[in-house]
């Protein structure tokens, strides 16, 4: 876990005879600095493994990486210069992180179930997330495009119809319409 900014003090540069808990990285890189000033757990900055729930988790502390980085950056605690490309290759390559990563994990949040089997935390069964698909990002994107947004439910109810999103059919939008755009209806001379 990323180590929360009130505990962290200013950044030594490695020496480059100390031996690296990050083999990832090349000695001394902006990288290997923060992630040994945060504290991020070695697994996190492993890009061989290919699994959903390590790839949360790695996005998960590249957010709280982001926010640490920033805070001490403003601070005045961190004097070197990184970007937040710098930030994203501790955990994930690039390329990678702008097709799947930053596309489809900020959305898990509207679908709750899928976040807690992403966190492991108290997670429902697969089958009941994923049903018969197979652990994967295009799989999770399709899942959650799919998924209602619980607080759509609430604003309106869907009364079926064609169009986007419009909850309702194109006759009753024209029903609406009309009765603003007569002036002389029943209903603004009751008003």
């Amino acid at each position: 876990m990323v180590t929360s900014v009130s505990s962290i003090s200013a950044a030594a540069p490695l020496s480059s005879t100390a031996a690296s808990t990050y083999p990832s990285f090349a000695p001394g890189s902006i990288q290997e600095l923060i992630a040994t000033t945060l504290e991020i757990p070695s697994h996190l900055t492993d890009r061989s493994k290919r699994d959903l729930r390590l790839s949360y988790a790695k996005y998960e502390a590249y957010l709280e990486a982001t926010k640490s980085m920033s805070k001490l950056a403003t601070l005045g605690t961190w004097t070197r210069k990184f970007t937040n490309d710098d930030i994203i290759e501790i955990f994930f390559s690039k390329s990678a992180y702008f097709k799947w990563h930053s596309k489809i994990f900020p959305f898990v949040k509207k679908y709750p179930a899928m976040q807690k089997w992403l966190c492991n935390d108290d997670a429902p069964y697969d089958a009941e997330v994923w049903g018969h698909k197979k652990q994967t990002f295009e799989n999770l994107k399709e899942i959650l495009d799919n998924c209602k947004d619980p607080s759509d439910l609430k604003k309106k109810p869907a009364l079926g119809g064609k169009g986007k999103g419009r909850g309702g059919s194109r006759d009753s939008d024209k029903e609406h319409h009309s009765h603003k755009k007569v002036g002389s209806s029943k209903r603004s001379q009751n008003m």
